[in-house]
């Protein structure tokens, strides 16, 4: 698997531990003169039991919780390795389940997208 992120992380599961794979600062398609970085590419050799995990920014802006506050990416990972030991084919109701209930009571405010791959 090859991955050059431009502000979104990859997330691999590995033997159950949860790795954040930090993306370039850059974006896609525009002309950011102040960053200097490009996408750098990242290669693994994906083991039977692999996952990763890609998302939009939009889940972790979501307000919701008792306070009102973004769910933050540290919520995203935790979320993500909580789905991990899930049958992939459930991961989508409980990950709609676990956003659904810290959005109780706040409108959407972005899009949401996440996606995973089991090898």
């Amino acid at each position: 698997l090859e991955y050059a992120g431009a502000g979104a992380p990859l997330y691999l599961v590995r033997d159950g531990k949860l790795e954040e794979i930090k993306p370039a600062k850059c974006t896609v398609g525009s002309i950011q003169p102040h960053i200097k970085e490009p996408p750098k590419t990242h290669a693994f050799h994906l083991r039977p039991g692999d996952a990763f995990y890609l998302c939009s920014d939009g889940i972790a802006d979501q307000f919701g919780g008792k306070d009102g506050k973004k769910f933050r990416r540290e919520q995203v990972k935790a979320m993500i390795a909580s789905l991990h030991p899930v049958a992939m084919e459930q991961q989508q109701d409980k990950a709609e389940k676990i956003i659904g209930e810290w959005m109780k009571g706040f409108a959407q405010t972005d899009d949401m997208l996440l996606a995973g791959i089991r090898i």
